[in-house]
């Protein structure tokens, strides 16, 4: 995998809540990710700015510094899938914008991904959620990881 730039995490005893900062154009905002039990072994991965007791996922900070606040988040996945094999992350979009966003990162970064977790894309027809093996030629509403065993020589 690529080195690339992140901000340093700090995370609780149980590697559920993780904390950065954010510093960019706007100056220094702090974010949290947290990982909350969702359903059927599957972990909601939430993520926002706090704003002092509380914090919110529905605004777009447009600090200029997405790719470095992205490979936090990603960071934070890969911390909390070493700690918790077994659990899945789901990943659900907010809106339209962040929907394109998680599709295109995904299928830009398949390479990347497919050797250390398996990926499941989610589409949501009424009150129907359909799930298949992911292909990165389609868009999905949401997305299930669960991080492959490691095999001999990893």
């Amino acid at each position: 995998m690529k080195k690339r730039d992140a901000y340093d995490l700090e995370f609780n005893d149980e590697m559920t809540g993780f904390w950065f900062e954010s510093t960019g154009t706007k100056g220094v905002i702090e974010k949290i990710i947290e990982f909350k039990y969702y359903r059927k072994n599957r972990w909601n991965l939430a993520f926002g700015d706090v704003k002092g007791d509380e914090w919110e996922d529905n605004k777009t900070s447009d600090n200029g510094d997405m790719r470095e606040v992205l490979q936090t988040v990603v960071n934070a996945v890969h911390l909390f899938t070493k700690r918790y094999p077994g659990r899945k992350v789901y990943i659900e979009p907010l809106d339209r914008q962040r929907k394109i966003l998680y599709n295109r990162i995904f299928q830009q970064k398949w390479e990347e991904i497919k050797p250390l977790f398996t990926v499941r894309g989610i589409s949501f027809t009424g009150e129907k959620e359909l799930s298949e093996k992911y292909h990165p030629r389609k868009t999905y509403d949401a997305f299930v990881l669960h991080r492959k065993q490691p095999t001999f020589g990893q």
